[in-house]
């Protein structure tokens, strides 16, 4: 009977990451099934909490060295919607350099696309054949978080909580998306139902002082279907 060992995988910030990628002494392969099916696309950031995935580690350096090669011969995609099936993490002394994450037709290494290839997939089958299998116990997923200044956008709530008289706090709630530099590339907030009734005129210029102000970490594994929640109280 095949003996399945709990790994417990550190997730660590690409924001600390300048290591050379090519430098790479050990891989992880954390693996979900190609054509498992899912009610939603799963992101690179959100694949650890999608699936209870299974792993395999590989220290043998020429297949580390015939895994690269294959990335390097991969063509650039545009910004396709990639639905992670699997997510490779690349190490060197214990510390994490990069990440890929892929489906069967497109990846998303090291903050850039690619078209996935026959190859490269054969290559990921093999080694799960030949490696030990692991349980995946991931922990310390790094949240998104606002890192630049908000002080226009709080005098602006703050204004408008003055023209409007507001004796109770109020809540806007909504989501961004943001790119892998932070930038904020689409933002939309909705109402509570009960409350204040906010003038539709305001929630566009709060959304426009957003995104022209506030900025999030970078994130290479942060992709377009990647919504980040926002809740404003003023």
């Amino acid at each position: 009977m095949e003996q399945i060992i709990i790994l417990i995988l550190l997730i660590l910030p690409f924001t600390c990451l300048g290591k050379d990628i090519n430098k790479v002494d050990s891989i992880v392969v954390l693996y979900a099934g190609w054509y498992k099916e899912t009610d939603v696309n799963v992101s690179c950031k959100s694949f650890e909490k999608a699936f209870k995935s299974t792993g395999y580690i590989s220290t043998d350096i020429s297949i580390i060295d015939k895994l690269q090669r294959r990335i390097e011969r991969l063509k650039p995609s545009g910004n396709p919607v990639i639905d992670v099936r699997c997510k490779i993490y690349f190490y060197f002394s214990g510390e994490l350099l990069a990440t890929m994450c892929l489906d069967r037709f497109h990846a998303l290494y090291d903050g850039k696309y690619y078209k996935t290839s026959k190859k490269l997939l054969a290559l990921i089958n093999n080694i799960m054949e030949k490696e030990v299998r692991y349980d995946i116990v991931p922990k310390a997923v790094v949240e998104d978080s606002i890192v630049s200044d908000k002080t226009v956008l709080i005098n602006y709530m703050d204004s408008i909580s003055n023209i409007l008289n507001l004796h109770q706090s109020e809540e806007l709630r909504g989501y961004c998306i943001a790119d892998k530099e932070g930038n904020i590339i689409k933002i939309s907030f909705r109402q509570k139902d009960s409350g204040t009734k906010i003038p539709q005129c305001y929630i566009e210029k709060i959304e426009d002082i957003y995104k022209k102000t506030i900025k999030w970490n970078p994130d290479k594994e942060r992709m377009k279907t990647d919504r980040i929640p926002i809740k404003i109280i003023f």
